[in-house]
């Protein structure tokens, strides 16, 4: 049972990230629970396969590695991977009530957090844009379009902001075209069609000698 694997592998990392935390607290060594280690545990219950429980179990973890940098282990510190992991454990959960909702939670918490200089390692790129909006186009939520779009505006603001990371690709604007193109919504055919005026005035400006 490939998923009965891979729940007994996260929980054999999280017993051994215990023991070094136990052992990091007891010796006062800042070299034993790392973030790497951490992102190894995060990694394990994103892929286990336990659905709600390991997304649960995984976005614990990483409230906990950001308590205990706010507290002053920066050998803890959470970075981009961590926060993909846990929005990758959501978007695979399962949990179609509010999957999309508490991954939608985790990257607005990596927002406020490298914006208000609480976290400078959290940087939110496309990928865990990407994730975010997949889970939202599985979710069958009447609020899909509107969320992915708002996703992407998201993405385009912190872009011209100046994280480059987090530039807007052709997959997203896809995720936000198919999200209103099967609405089924008032006035969806119009906004789909506005958002690939949008997409096709974009790529003009960037590559302006593909112009015909």
């Amino acid at each position: 049972d490939p998923e009965g694997r891979g729940r007994d592998c996260a929980l054999a990392v999280e017993k051994l990230m215990k023991r070094l935390v136990a052992e990091q607290t007891a010796t006062g060594s800042s070299d034993v629970a790392t973030t790497y280690a951490y992102n190894a545990l995060l990694h394990g219950w994103a892929r286990s396969g336990e659905g709600g429980y390991a997304a649960q179990r995984a976005e614990q973890i990483l409230i906990e590695m950001q308590d205990r940098f706010e507290a002053g282990n920066t050998c803890v510190q959470p970075n981009t991977a961590s926060f993909r992991s846990v929005l990758l454990a959501w978007q695979r959960s399962g949990e179609t009530n509010d999957a999309a909702q508490r991954a939608q939670r985790m990257l607005n918490w990596m927002i406020s957090l490298n914006q208000a200089g609480a976290n400078d390692e959290a940087q939110p790129n496309t990928e865990c844009f990407d994730i975010a909006m997949h889970a939202w186009t599985i979710s069958g939520h009447p609020d899909t379009p509107r969320m992915v779009e708002e996703l992407l505006v998201t993405m385009d603001r912190l872009y011209r902001d100046g994280n480059v990371s987090a530039k807007p690709n052709t997959r997203c604007y896809n995720y936000v075209l198919s999200a209103w193109s099967q609405s089924g919504q008032p006035g969806a055919a119009k906004r789909a069609q506005e958002v690939l005026d949008h997409m096709s005035k974009l790529s003009q400006l960037e590559y302006p000698y593909n112009q015909i």
